[in-house]
């Protein structure tokens, strides 16, 4: 038996890297995996990596800034496989926008700040405030 076998589990900013690895990583352990990303292509393609490997995961495509984009994203995997036990919230602004372009303080474009600030932070936030896991935004 594996560790997460029989948990669901989804992970933000899935679609490279370390999310990547992370998700892949869990399903090797036998959870059921969400594989979040803003970009959809990424996501599908870490999603259908895992499928090749014997895995269970689904492609979701989610800005983790925006509120009703993340209480959907949890729903939909909710709806898909049950509930939602796992949380690796990883999403980080690292578009060639942002990174690189944050490393001075006095020269810093107040939309790099906001978009860093609004996935870094306010991401992990909505993610764990959002689920009530499925449930949707109050107004």
């Amino acid at each position: 038996m594996s560790r997460f076998d029989g948990r669901v589990a989804l992970v933000t900013g899935a679609g490279s890297g370390i999310g990547a690895a992370c998700a892949t990583r869990l399903a090797a352990e036998g959870a059921c995996v969400g594989v979040a990303d803003l970009r959809s292509a990424s996501a599908k393609r870490t999603a259908a990596a895992i499928r090749g490997r014997g895995g269970t995961a689904m492609a979701i495509t989610c800005d983790v800034s925006d509120e009703k984009q993340v209480a959907a994203a949890v729903a939909d995997l909710v709806a898909a496989f049950g509930r939602l036990d796992v949380l690796h919230s990883n999403a980080a602004c690292l578009d060639r926008d942002v990174y690189g372009r944050d490393g001075d303080l006095a020269d810093l474009d107040v939309a790099v700040w906001d978009r860093t600030m609004a996935v870094n932070l306010r991401g992990a936030m909505l993610m764990v405030k959002s689920p009530r896991w499925g449930a949707a935004p109050r107004s």
